[in-house]
């Protein structure tokens, strides 16, 4: 497969995984309690997506750290929650971070290096049992650091989940629509590297971006 070919891959495993964890959810709120919890059921929902594809070499990871090449750049660095990558494109050697240098983007300091088209994602959950007196707010740093990352092969997945009912999906796309400001990445746009999740305890909601920053509601397009 070309990259492009992976990329739609991804979205399309990453649709069928949110769709089976939100209907699981909205039988059973209780299953989601933390962030951690998030990251855990979307982890094993995306490998029962890959399992189910024949002789898929795909595979699922967490926290996979990225940093970047240029010294000056060393504080861009991003620690993605869960990342989709196809395993026959990973490479394992202990010795990759002393030679950073001259690896590129895709080198790691965790002994292994992969070059090839990746799902990175995101996740934030808004819990339950905050005081009815504190302010709800949503960290939204995920789509500051969009104008900082990869935009050839490499697509970004953010997942905002709320169970409070403070801070339903209304607040949650109006939180998404306020966020893009200062967003100038227009590369994720053109080669289809964006997507958002967003649900509250009733609905789950797909979203993509058109050229003006307009979202889309992917079951819509």
């Amino acid at each position: 497969m070309d990259d492009q070919a992976y990329i739609s891959l991804y979205h399309e495993l990453t649709q069928k995984a949110m769709d089976s964890l939100f209907e699981k959810f909205k039988v059973n709120p209780k299953m989601i309690l933390t962030e951690s919890d998030l990251k855990c059921w979307l982890f094993l929902e995306l490998t029962n997506e890959i399992e189910s594809q024949q002789n898929s070499t795909l595979s699922v990871h967490t926290e996979v750290t990225h940093y970047p090449r240029l010294p000056q750049d060393i504080n861009k660095l991003f620690m993605r929650d869960l990342t989709i990558l196809d395993s026959d494109k990973l490479e394992l050697n202990d010795a990759l971070w002393d030679t950073t240098a001259t690896q590129g983007n895709n080198a790691l300091h965790k002994g292994f290096m992969h070059d090839g088209p990746a799902m990175h994602f995101e996740l934030k959950l808004i819990r339950q049992g905050q005081s009815e007196n504190s302010n709800l707010t949503l960290d939204v740093s995920d789509i500051a650091n969009l104008n900082n990352v990869n935009a050839s092969n490499r697509a970004y997945t953010i997942v905002w989940g709320s169970k409070n009912e403070r801070f339903d999906i209304k607040h949650l796309t109006t939180t998404l629509k306020d966020s893009f400001d200062d967003f100038n990445r227009a590369e994720l746009i053109r080669n289809d590297l964006l997507r958002f999740y967003l649900f509250d305890t009733n609905t789950l909601r797909a979203y993509k971006l058109d050229d003006e920053k307009n979202l889309l509601e992917i079951n819509k397009i």
